[in-house]
């Protein structure tokens, strides 16, 4: 059936047994970004349970240093080139972390689980057939031709990433979102699809702050933490338009904005901060070490993010407001895209319909008059769900059932 699949079976005696599973996951760290960060807390939550084998690009050589399973850094991006190397190993099932690397049912005899975060099919990347190169390459030659070269590529990877699809054993995706927008890209997909969201690090769990804000806190100030990218290449965080949403408020509430990141646009939204007379409530501390993250966090009363999306750019899932709600701290965020599977309106925060200035001022009133609302246990309750071990746990149950052996 075409679709999600809501419900999973129960354990069974096979749950018991410790698979050999080959994870193939051509992002990953010492790649920064969230799908590296998801590859490699899905294979260690794993690894608890099973053998894990993980085969990554060769650039990512640097993880067997670290990683507690196996690392292979055999891959090019080349599924011609990939498959030889990854049919010589023997594993009980394959699971691609990479919607690309679905084009495995075809070559590979044993069960092949996809799992599909959004631009991975949207705008894939992984090479599928040197037919179609060639094809491209000759297409952009030819006069009067080379425009569609682009336009022609995507549809013969759509096509070839289609029929992979459809011999997966299970669609994992990352979000409701992500899950709407794989049917509407192949909308004959008929395969059963599970939404399974990404797992929260455990540092973010631990040492959690206490349910009671500290004496030394001054209640008439309200505290607003951002962490993201300050990047030209990830316009999408919108952080100035918070920054202009706290300018419209800067008569009517006492405002302590922390941003946590850094990038190109840094000094420029910087600039405007200064600009509209902000210096004494809007910091840029710069980039901060991952461990040290939970500290900051605990330190704010509302995580702001209100992300804008468009047809092209949007985000799949935002694991930052799973982390906040890992500390008890309430985000507020816009409903683009499938970030909405992290927030809870009115248990784990606040969600806004735009991103414009005035939509976030709005949205930062409404928590303003009702933060007492917000309890940090029933936050951090919320977010047990992203636990990794949950997430790895759910997975891992959906493919034992399915299991044809």
């Amino acid at each position: 059936m075409t679709g999600v699949k809501n419900s999973l079976s129960s354990p069974t005696k096979s749950s018991q047994r410790r698979l050999r599973i080959g994870i193939v996951a051509t992002e990953f760290p010492p790649m920064v970004g969230g799908m590296e960060q998801h590859a490699y807390g899905l294979a260690k939550a794993l690894s608890e349970t099973d053998d894990i084998h993980l085969f990554t690009h060769i650039r990512n050589a640097a993880a067997a240093e670290f990683a507690p399973f196996p690392i292979h850094p055999v891959l090019v991006c080349d599924l011609w080139e990939d498959v030889k190397k990854l049919s010589q190993e023997r594993v009980d099932l394959w699971l691609t972390l990479n919607a690309g690397y679905s084009s495995l049912t075809k070559f590979l005899l044993d069960p092949v689980y996809a799992y599909c975060h959004g631009n991975d099919f949207l705008s894939p990347w992984i090479r599928q057939s040197r037919v179609d190169a060639t094809l491209q390459k000759k297409m952009g030659q030819t006069p009067y031709l080379w425009r569609f070269a682009p336009w022609l590529s995507k549809q013969l990877v759509h096509k070839r990433l289609f029929r992979s699809l459809s011999k997966a054993r299970i669609i994992f995706v990352n979000s409701h979102y992500t899950n709407g927008a794989l049917l509407q890209v192949f909308p004959r997909l008929e395969r059963p699809i599970i939404v399974s969201n990404p797992g929260v690090n455990d540092h973010f769990f631990a040492d959690q702050r206490p349910s009671q804000v500290s004496p030394e806190t001054d209640p008439k100030t309200l505290r607003l933490l951002t962490v993201a990218r300050l990047s030209s290449a990830a316009p999408k965080k919108n952080v100035e338009n918070v920054v202009h949403a706290i300018a419209l408020l800067k008569h009517e509430i006492l405002i302590d904005y922390k941003v946590i990141g850094d990038g190109n646009r840094r000094l420029e939204l910087q600039a405007l901060s200064h600009s509209l007379g902000l210096d004494d409530c809007v910091s840029f501390l710069g980039n901060v070490p991952n461990q040290q993250i939970p500290k900051f966090i605990d330190k704010a009363d509302l995580f702001v993010l209100a992300s804008w999306a468009s047809k092209v750019d949007v985000e799949s899932f935002g694991i930052v407001y799973a982390e906040a709600a890992a500390r008890g701290v309430p985000s507020l965020m816009s409903r683009m895209g499938g970030a909405t599977d992290a927030v809870e309106d009115g248990r784990s925060g606040i969600i806004i319909d735009g991103a414009a200035p005035q939509d976030i001022a709005d949205g930062i009133r409404r928590f303003w008059q009702t933060r007492d609302s917000f309890k940090s246990d029933e936050i951090r309750t919320f977010a047990d769900q992203f636990r990794w071990s949950t997430v790895a746990g759910r997975m891992r149950q959906a493919i034992i059932s399915d299991l044809p052996f």
